[in-house]
């Protein structure tokens, strides 16, 4: 019971915030202006016309309210925005699906431009205090509080006791945030110096299938380096640049490159990857042992993975 109140709560406001959380607003790019029914159910919306040399951004938020901006008509201080806006607005198809991250973008541009308000409904006092239980951090420190009273405690442990064992605890905790955290700066590296927009380019000229190229190149940094969250960060950043210039993404692609991504970074547990250890350790298993099986297992799962999401991505 104490192992599985984290999982619980964490569980219990993921699927709440699911549920009861906003509706998306959704993001139109239009050559000609649209004409939008008051009353329409595809609400909250923006939709961005081109206007002769501007556009008329038409938005209805969360609370059915409209409104209609033409750009010709900004004040000087929001003009200057406007080129920016316009090449955002410009890097995207009229009509096509945004990706998530465009929507969040050209969304974000129009709402500070024009000074709308997404008004969006306030959450519930069951809500909030769902998710402030159900927040992680949180989550952790009550199971550890339950731990240390009803297991602890009831095996008589002292409060030195129970302080000596939660010192020993974060030492392979502090591994875990050490290798997070460099995958982190890893990323950042590789964005920072260009590096992975110039490799995006090159990989784009090559026509590799991305989900193949997301595969590849996951399995190739997790077998270099250990870590396959160092891999999936890395491999994301290298990903990134190419999306925007793919035309016809859907939802379901980035479910399926996440799926690949995280199968590259699967294969080939071997010994520079703290979980081989921790394997090893636990079940008393022989370095050739861990190899023959973990390891087996781990590749196994990851093919699995890549060969599914693959034979989807010609289906979906």
């Amino acid at each position: 019971m104490v192992l599985l109140l984290p999982i619980v709560l964490i569980l219990i406001q993921a699927v709440a915030s699911e549920i009861w959380k906003p509706a998306t607003t959704r993001v139109v790019v239009s050559s000609s202006a649209v004409e939008i029914p008051i009353d329409s159910e595809d609400q909250p919306r923006m939709t961005i016309a081109e206007s002769g040399n501007g556009y008329e951004i038409d938005f209805i938020d969360h609370a059915g309210t409209r409104s209609t901006l033409l750009t010709s008509d900004l004040s000087a201080d929001k003009a200057a925005a406007l080129p920016a806006f316009g090449t955002l607005v410009s890097s995207v198809n009229s009509g096509e699906q945004l990706s998530p991250k465009q929507r969040e973008e050209i969304l974000e541009a129009g709402l500070d431009l024009t000074g709308f308000s997404e008004n969006r409904p306030e959450q519930s006092m069951v809500l909030k205090l769902i998710a402030f239980f159900g927040h992680p951090f949180t989550a952790l420190i009550i199971a550890i509080f339950a731990a240390a009273i009803f297991l602890a405690k009831k095996q008589g442990f002292s409060r030195d006791q129970i302080m000596d064992l939660s010192n020993s605890a974060l030492a392979p905790a502090g591994i875990i945030i050490l290798v997070t955290g460099a995958g982190g700066v890893f990323k950042q590296i590789l964005i920072d110096s260009n590096v992975a927009t110039v490799m995006a380019e090159a990989i784009v000229q090559s026509n590799i299938n991305i989900v193949v190229l997301s595969f590849l190149i996951s399995a190739l940094v997790r077998i270099a380096q250990g870590s396959a969250t160092v891999a999936m960060v890395t491999t994301a950043a290298i990903i990134a640049p190419l999306l925007p210039g793919m035309s016809g993404l859907s939802s379901s692609d980035y479910a399926l490159l996440t799926i690949a991504i995280a199968s590259g970074a699967t294969v080939l547990s071997h010994v520079n990857d703290s979980g081989f250890w921790l394997v090893s350790k636990f079940f008393g298993l022989t370095e050739k042992e861990t190899l023959m099986s973990w390891t087996v297992v781990e590749t196994i799962i990851g093919i699995s993975g890549f060969i599914g999401a693959l034979t989807l991505s010609y289906f979906l």
